[in-house]
């Protein structure tokens, strides 16, 4: 199931992406690019003059492609419809501009003759001389892929010094559109107007900080032709895809959750993991209890079914607990939830790596569970990898999975690569949240730094494993645990506990 596959306001696309988009939409579907241009300008010009108001001054700052293109062709409407008065500068002067970006700015000097208001000038000195509303950036786009150049690195400069609304045409100046690294300054924009597609950009490095609110505007471009580094995922996926409702007609029907988690000192990632499944609508939770610590979860967590395991001596899981634990998974089916607070154990990795070489269930591998990943990876006996999800955060993934990421944007391309060559599922833990699953990755669109602290990565497994009883789809399973979980948060002061996203 490819979720909003074929939504494609919601792909993230790198410069490359964005331009190869560009010309097969020009030379397959004779669409020309002074249209898309105006297509382009048309909704930013009216989103700046519904936000600001009539008889407004702009200041619009430009370069010399298509991006300054864009901004000229908005100003076209912004005097016409709205009354605006508009000063413009060309960093570079406006001698060779890209042919859209002169053919607008041909358009100006006409209405300029015919009575509008507007200004050009000509020294970066002059930028003060003017009080303004308002400031637009048109200056570089998503082809910036060096450092900026004194004359736009001074201009960037000024304009962040500046009190006034900042508007940023697609990207703002100075932003990497693949990683969102800062090419020697950029841009700190109020609101960031882009067109198409998102960029990459904007989920990474210093993209998130200099873009402010991203305001989308669709082209008439075809799904067809979009390649894509990912999807981001928002609020809005709520009510686009399918609910996750269990309908079983009994305790072990369409929704058991088994826990293999916990041990001395580290019972309350196993009861997080267990209440978050029972909460959202496991039929049972079954949690394997090293006997020892049975009397912890008897009075912490009577809804759920405990299976002592051992001796009254035991406190961790040993390769001698398998057989019951074999025996009830077989027996009751349903989905496996491995690692919270499992420990590093010898004995317990040996005891983990056995159970998974023999079930064949829908598996959720966490935290300490992970620590077996390089030897089962290659024996993985009757589990098939397709029905793993993986969910590390960036040291787990770093230590267990031989993950070797310096930046978000390189734990994308790392997502991607994993989930290619080993066919499993893998949530990679970060600001933004990355889940890889197939060839699709997905992407948060929202902050995530909320989730950075001790006991989410708990209830967000056990939320996984009880949607993933329930639906038996791994892609949905997650991306509804995620969404779900970012919506309780929002309800919640910061900074928010893990039992306010029970």
């Amino acid at each position: 199931m490819d979720l909003l596959q074929n939504n494609y306001p919601y792909f993230a696309c790198t410069s490359e992406q964005c331009r190869e988009l560009d010309e097969k939409t020009i030379s397959e579907f004779g669409i020309d690019g002074f249209t898309l241009m105006e297509t382009a300008a048309m909704q930013a010009a009216r989103f700046i003059g519904e936000r600001e108001g009539i008889n407004k001054r702009g200041l619009f700052i430009c370069g010399k492609g298509n991006n300054a293109g864009d901004a000229l062709a908005a100003v076209r409407y912004l005097v016409q419809e709205y009354q605006h008065q508009a000063v413009i500068f060309f960093v570079s002067g406006h001698d060779d501009l890209s042919d859209d970006a002169d053919k607008n700015y041909r358009h100006l000097e006409k209405l300029k003759t015919d009575g509008y208001k507007i200004t050009f000038i000509n020294e970066p000195g002059s930028l003060s001389d003017f009080d303004c509303d308002y400031i637009t950036d048109g200056m570089l786009g998503t082809g910036l892929s060096s450092p900026l150049r004194s004359g736009y690195l001074d201009t960037t400069e000024w304009i962040n010094r500046q009190a006034s609304t900042i508007y940023a045409i697609d990207i703002p100046t100075g932003i990497s559109a693949d990683n969102g690294e800062i090419l020697g300054d950029a841009v700190r924009a109020d609101y960031t107007l882009t067109f198409g597609v998102k960029k990459t950009g904007f989920l990474f490095n210093g993209g998130k900080s200099h873009t402010g609110e991203i305001i989308h505007f669709k082209l008439p471009f075809s799904r067809s032709h979009i390649r894509s580094d990912g999807l981001i995922f928002d609020e809005t996926w709520l009510d686009q895809i399918p609910e996750i409702k269990r309908k079983g007609k009994h305790k072990y029907d369409k929704g058991v959750v088994h826990v293999l988690a916990g041990s001395e000192g580290l019972t309350g990632a196993a009861i997080m993991a267990c209440k978050s499944a029972w909460n959202t609508g496991a039929g049972a939770v079954i949690l394997y209890a090293p006997k020892q610590l049975l009397p912890v979860y008897e009075c912490t967590i009577p809804e759920i079914i405990k299976v002592p395991l051992g001796s009254n001596d035991d406190a961790f899981y040993k390769n001698i607990h398998t057989p019951a634990v074999l025996e009830m998974v077989e027996k009751r089916g349903g989905t496996l939830l491995v690692g919270p607070g499992i420990g590093l154990k010898p004995e317990t990795k040996a005891f983990v790596l056995e159970i998974l070489r023999s079930c064949e269930m829908n598996t959720i591998l966490d935290a300490d569970g992970l620590s077996v990943w390089q030897e089962f990876k290659d024996d993985p006996g009757k589990q098939k990898l397709e029905n793993m999800i993986l969910t590390p955060h960036p040291g787990e993934a770093n230590n267990y999975l031989d993950a070797d990421f310096k930046s978000d944007f390189e734990r994308l391309k790392w997502t991607k690569n994993f989930t290619s060559e080993y066919s499993c599922a893998i949530f990679s833990k970060g600001n933004p949240a990355i889940f890889g699953y197939m060839e699709n990755a997905y992407i948060s669109g929202y902050d995530t730094t909320i989730f950075s602290r001790a006991g989410f990565g708990d209830v967000l497994s056990g939320t996984i494993a009880a949607n993933l009883a329930i639906s038996g789809n791994i892609e949905l399973s997650v991306i509804r645990a995620l969404l779900e979980g970012y919506k309780k948060a929002k309800l919640n002061k910061e900074p928010v506990s893990p039992r306010d996203i029970l």
